[in-house]
């Protein structure tokens, strides 16, 4: 399964406190992913190896569910 991410950002939380840097547009392969604080909504991924690459990518993208982080978390 892969997932594609925009404007991703990575967080680490450790004894100098909260920092956060943006990596852009991510694509996460083959990995055990955790949503924390997510509203619970269903996820729906696209894996069409029949139609087109670009679009597959504009499918894909329609059914991604994400949100803007908020300011100041």
């Amino acid at each position: 399964m892969n997932l594609v991410v925009e404007d991703a950002k990575e967080i680490y939380f450790g004894r100098g406190g909260k920092r956060s840097k943006s990596l852009g547009t991510v694509m996460i392969r083959g990995a055990s992913i955790i949503f924390i604080g997510q509203d619970r909504k269903k996820l729906i991924f696209s894996d069409n190896d029949t139609e087109s690459k670009d679009a597959v990518e504009k499918d894909l993208h329609d059914k991604l569910m994400h949100r803007k982080e908020a300011e100041g978390i």
